[in-house]
């Protein structure tokens, strides 16, 4: 981070490396305070929110009982905005507004204005059907005249006190004309629901220099989507971490949380709130909030300084509009769930279809207990929080389709050759950043580059083209530089002359930051390429996947394992791949294999993987054949390939996913091998697919879904997964990688947590702080107080 001033105001202070697609570095507030920046992503089609009452009258499913802080009463989703429920406690809303701005941080002026202005509220008029209401929420508005009595004041979302017919301790959700639910592919686009989410925080927390809190597992969520120079732009100039000890008070600066509701966070949280550091707090948290996490908090505000809390569903990582991932790697205990994993992937699930606003019917994988087990968790939320999902309904209800890794172990296990999926194999690409710093001489502002389609035409365009064509399109574009400066032209050749010529023009360099990172990436690929000799191996993986010659197969292994160009890595992967697909062959020849592999001085986590991917993704356990065509048209087809060969001997495999989305799209996918859960079935065929891995997708999979969404219009399918595969995340931590437990990123919350989505509480503000004052007079609980004084 950067350095804290000193005193007074903060004057700017500019990164002098700044990473695109990171926002966490934190340059300082500007002197003074700059106009409020109109949001730069894409509002059209706004995500639906609820707002939960604090009328003290309990709605289905919600437990009565108070919590401090809380409010929390009956959702009520609104079409046209993005799902959430939260605590307001603040002054007005970004919208026009009758109140004055606060003469002091901790003054809150009241507000006439919606909760959240422009935002439909979603109701059920009496006597008739379901309409569209707002967004989950529960809001609490603190008002500039407090009530004498306890400092906390409701007022209706339709205006002042008495104005649209509630009581001044009370206040009634707000109705309005129902929106209309569009039909854009934006409603399926996971980087957009986030970066709405994102958006809708600052939005709330009205103009003013704003300091961003975070841990680490939202921080990736906020880089996914936003930029540092776009942050800015939103008055967000300073970015810190939750668990960092050595922050600065600033009191001058307005604090927006976005945290995950772990009890690690809630923690810190509290901490924070016993000695703010800040005038004001706007918490939000990435998925539900427990009952008693929320009456922690709220007696840890004694300074008043909480205006806002609630949820925004942005519990996922957003890899692009049609990707998202949870950051997981190893969610399974053999051939069961680790219930902490299975806990936070059904809430990163649950999440997704919020923030997506979808309702799904549920397929899973017949032969996968672990994506039967997933399918139900998902199914109970939404059965408990039916409210929550009580989206516009389609003429084709979305479906949820989850699926397990195990029934294609092959994918993750092959070389890749488009860029996107190349560079995730080759170098790891870890929430959008690249790790450069191995590579030989690379320069000092190199060490780290940022690969985002959202912020990089040039990636956009690129990364799903193949290596050859992102050599000659660098190449190309250079060449458009160079004809700028025609006494310096010159040709260019190879990657190393392209090199050359970044380094050899400052100006140019300075110029084309983009071109020269994207220079260095194909520049380091093809070394590696070269080095590991992996055009000859990667043929012979796309052989042992694709072909059925036993023969030939073990021949060319067998070659391969001699070459001292192969790497460790290389050689057991053949391996794997050869165990895989010829596991239960007459001839098979794997112990001689694993002998080769030793004799080579191959080490012995290398040849344990050999045994756990066959354990993990073997015959035994595949729940459909990855080696053979099923049915006539697929042999007809393998046929007139055979005689017509290959466009590219280097991308002939198709993954299992693109098969099983295409006989989905068709209607032809079998209940038989993907039930759906619950006696309910689709009569038509499915329009909005979200397909989740147990174990994780990968780039080459994520591929077949674009091409899929490009060539079907009336079909828009999201992907997702535990995590984004390559050979290394299955390698690494050794055999635990197949199925044991083995947490990369982020904290899980706790398994008595786990279905901790859709505890509600219901209490007026007045009703609150009366509890207060009994239990610090009584020294009782805060529940215990709230019945004593209920049933008096």
């Amino acid at each position: 981070m950067a350095p804290q001033p000193q005193s007074g105001t903060p004057t700017p202070q500019q990164n002098p490396s700044p990473t695109e697609g990171s926002g966490l570095t934190g340059p300082q507030p500007h002197s003074g305070t700059p106009a409020s920046q109109k949001d730069p992503s894409p509002t059209e089609d706004p995500q639906p929110y609820r707002e939960l009452r604090t009328d003290g009258t309990p709605t289905p499913q919600w437990d009565p009982s108070p919590t401090e802080g809380s409010g929390l009463t009956g959702p009520s989703p609104t079409a046209g905005t993005q799902p959430h429920r939260g605590l307001r406690t603040d002054g007005p809303g970004p919208g026009p507004g009758p109140g004055p701005a606060p003469s002091a941080p901790n003054a809150r002026p009241h507000s006439g204005d919606p909760p959240l202005p422009g935002l439909p509220a979603r109701g059920r008029e009496e006597g008739g059907e379901a309409v569209p209401r707002g967004m989950p929420g529960v809001v609490v508005r603190r008002r500039a005249a407090p009530c004498g009595t306890c400092g906390w004041r409701t007022t209706s979302p339709r205006g002042p006190a008495g104005g649209g017919g509630a009581g001044p301790d009370r206040a009634e959700p707000s109705r309005a004309e129902p929106g209309r639910v569009g039909r854009s592919r934006a409603k399926m686009n996971a980087v957009l629901a986030v970066k709405q989410y994102v958006a809708k925080m600052i939005e709330d927390s009205g103009p003013g220099m704003k300091v961003l809190l975070m841990d680490r597992e939202t921080t990736g969520v906020v880089s996914m989507v936003y930029t540092q120079s776009e942050i800015l732009q939103k008055e967000v100039y300073l970015f810190e971490r939750i668990d960092s000890f050595n922050r600065e008070p600033m009191k001058h600066l307005k604090a927006i949380c976005f945290l995950r509701p772990t009890k690690e966070n809630v923690e810190y949280l509290i901490q924070e709130l016993r000695r703010p550091k800040y005038s004001i707090y706007f918490i939000y948290f990435s998925n539900v909030i427990s009952k008693s996490d929320i009456k922690s908090l709220a007696e840890a505000d004694e300074q008043e300084v909480v205006a806002e809390v609630q949820e925004f569903y942005g519990d996922y990582i957003a890899v692009n509009p049609h990707v998202f991932s949870l950051n997981l790697l190893g969610c399974c205990q053999g051939r069961n769930w680790d219930p902490a994993q299975l806990a936070r992937t059904t809430q990163g699930l649950t999440a997704l279809l919020l923030s997506l606003k979808k309702c799904p019917m549920i397929r899973y994988q017949l032969s996968s207990e672990p994506a039967k087990r997933l399918a139900e968790c998902v199914k109970q939320v939404i059965t408990k929080e039916y409210e929550l999902f009580d989206f516009r309904r389609t003429e084709v209800p979305p479906l949820l389709l989850i699926l397990d890794r195990s029934d294609d172990a092959i994918t993750p296990l092959l070389n890749q050759w488009t860029y996107q999926a190349m560079v995730h194999e080759l170098l790891g690409i870890n929430n959008n950043r690249i790790d450069l710093s191995r590579v030989p001489g690379i320069s000092k502002d190199l060490r780290e580059v940022v690969l985002s389609a959202e912020n990089d035409e040039f990636y956009a365009n690129n990364m799903y083209l193949n290596f050859a064509e992102i050599g000659s399109n660098i190449k190309n574009l250079m060449e458009d530089f160079q004809k700028r400066k025609p006494k310096e032209q010159q040709k260019l050749e190879s990657i190393a002359d392209m090199k050359a010529f970044v380094e050899n023009y400052p100006q140019f360099k300075k110029m084309s930051g983009t071109v020269s990172k994207h220079v260095t990436v194909v520049g380091e690929l093809s070394r590696l390429v070269a080095e590991r000799n992996l055009l000859e191996v990667s043929e012979v993986e796309q052989e042992l996947a694709c072909q059925n010659d036993h023969s030939s197969a073990l021949q060319n292994v067998r070659r391969l394992l001699q070459n001292p160009k192969v790497t460790e890595l290389d050689a057991a992967r053949l391996v794997m791949l050869y165990a895989l697909h010829y596991e239960r062959h007459s001839s098979n020849s794997l112990p001689g294999l694993l002998t080769d592999l030793r004799n080579r001085g191959v080490s012995d986590k290398y040849r344990k993987l050999v045994s756990a991917v066959v354990e993990y993704g073997g015959k035994r356990v595949r729940g459909s054949d990855l080696f053979s065509p099923k049915d006539a048209v697929a042999i007809t087809k393998q046929f007139l390939k055979g005689l017509k060969g290959v466009e590219n001997v280097y991308t002939q495999h198709q993954p299992l996913l693109q098969e099983t989305l295409d006989q989905l799209i068709k209607g032809k996918l079998k209940d038989s091998q993907f039930p759906y859960l619950g006696p309910n079935t689709l009569r038509d065929r499915p329009q909005d697919i979200i397909v989740f891995i147990i174990g994780g997708a990968t780039y080459e999979e994520a591929l077949a879904v674009y091409n899929l969404n490009r060539t079907n219009p009336g079909v828009r399918i999201v992907l997702g997964g535990t995590t984004i595969h390559n050979t290394k995340s299955r390698k690494r931590g050794g055999i635990q990688a197949w199925g044991e437990p083995l947490e990369l990123a982020g904290s899980c919350s706790e398994p008595e947590r786990s279905s901790g989505l859709g505890r509600k509480h219901s209490f007026t503000v007045p009703e609150w702080k009366q509890a207060k004052r009994v239990l610090k007079k009584r020294g009782k609980s805060l529940f215990s107080a709230f019945r004593m004084k209920s049933s008096s």
